[in-house]
């Protein structure tokens, strides 16, 4: 069985390392495994680049003018579709295809054409709405029925003139119509049961979820001279990981937050570039960004308590990896979260309320979870387990 697995990236981010995890136990479970990106650099074996920075930057530019995002990319697209007709692939696994990379036209009238077994990882909305990878904040469902006067036109894949959701949604729903044998993955029972209700699937979609997975070898609590470090050994910690400075993921919140704590309560922001720690409003201490696993377990094992305010999240990994370094989880009652946090290791807190996140941070202090309950709920979302259920839909489907 061949199976090709189409990205942004391969091996870095969360959509990378994802797509090169069920890559490799694919291939240790003999299945001839590919995998195709297309921007930064990556290795392996099976593994190539399509399309070119030249062209996905004319992709950007001319997405932002017509208001049209996947419509671009025909040269990368064919290049991608060239080396499909060499492998002749049994199953082809989309995950992320709204980074200016890909024709999706071309890409999913070829994969119709040759009756290829399709699956849909959501990471997002974006597979199922006219233009936008999340609705929620904008209290949207026109995805159920048909889009325009999109509410999200300047942000996500932002427009600066026209509105075309009307239109990209519709032509989803006719291009995904054709594909006969055709399976959504959510990464979340809400992404899934969101999908379900769009217009854009046909009635014979299979729906399936398939929670993301983590690394629970490397995330593990993990002992190091980090809060002496930076001089909090007395202060009770909250930690929140900043990967995007902006209010969807909550750092309107973090900053109200840190205005209301008690003074032996410290918050502490990871994930950020030199330039924002400097930007930081006083009473919020910064760490910079890494990617080594290593390093944000210290992180993770330093925090009192991990706080995730974010308001639209189709799973959150960095909820598990908390967790599975034995810290335990606040979060707001929004989108994927809520799955991953149950009373034995954390708090769910409803959203908008900061009061109430500070109330939570509080309870935590006065009734500390036991880094043994944290360990074990994120065993729920151990990588090999969850990878293995891709690999088992892959072999059905090809049997199909």
């Amino acid at each position: 069985m061949k199976v090709v697995q189409i990205n942004a990236v391969y091996g870095v981010a969360s959509t990378g390392r994802i797509v090169k995890g069920i890559n490799d136990l694919a291939a240790q479970e003999g299945i001839e495994a590919y995998a195709a990106y297309s921007q930064g650099r990556a290795e392996g074996e099976n593994v190539f680049h399509f399309g070119s920075k030249r062209e996905q930057k004319i992709h950007a530019l001319l997405s932002r003018i017509t208001g049209l995002q996947g419509y671009f990319s025909k040269r990368g697209t064919r290049e991608l579709l060239k080396k499909l007709d060499e492998i002749k692939p049994d199953v082809v696994h989309l995950h992320n295809l709204h980074s200016n990379n890909i024709n999706l036209k071309t890409l999913l009238t070829y994969l119709a054409k040759n009756d290829i077994a399709t699956v849909l990882t959501l990471h997002d909305c974006w597979f199922f709405t006219g233009k936008c990878c999340y609705f929620t904040m904008a209290n949207c469902d026109n995805y159920q029925r048909v889009c325009g006067n999109c509410p999200n036109l300047k942000t996500d894949n932002k427009s600066l003139f026209f509105d075309r959701s009307s239109k990209m949604l519709l032509d989803k729903k006719k291009w995904f119509s054709k594909i006969p044998r055709l399976y959504v993955v959510g990464v979340s029972d809400w992404v899934t049961n969101l999908a379900k209700q769009s217009v854009v699937f046909p009635e014979n979609t299979r729906f399936q979820t398939i929670y993301n997975g983590i690394d629970t070898e490397h995330f593990v609590p993990t002992e190091s001279a980090l809060k002496k470090e930076l001089g909090l050994e007395n202060k009770f910690v909250a930690l929140g990981l900043a990967m995007e400075i902006s209010k969807r993921k909550g750092y309107d919140d973090f900053v109200a937050l840190s205005n209301i704590l008690p003074e032996d309560v410290v918050l502490v922001l990871a994930g950020l570039s030199k330039e924002q720690i400097a930007a930081l409003p006083e009473g919020i201490i910064g760490l910079e960004r890494t990617g080594d696993v290593k390093r944000l377990a210290e992180i993770y094992t330093m925090a009192d308590v991990f706080v995730n305010p974010t308001h639209e999240d189709t799973f959150g990994l960095v909820n598990a990896e908390a967790l599975a370094c034995g810290t335990p989880v606040i979060v707001y009652r929004t989108g994927g979260c809520v799955e991953i946090v149950d009373e034995s290791c954390g708090i769910i807190v409803e959203c908008n309320d900061v009061t109430g996140l500070k109330n939570a941070i509080a309870y935590v202090k006065e009734n500390p979870f036991a880094a043994e309950d944290c360990g074990k709920r994120a065993l729920n979302f151990k990588q090999e387990e969850r990878y293995q259920e891709y690999v088992n839909l892959y072999r059905e489907m090809a049997e199909k």
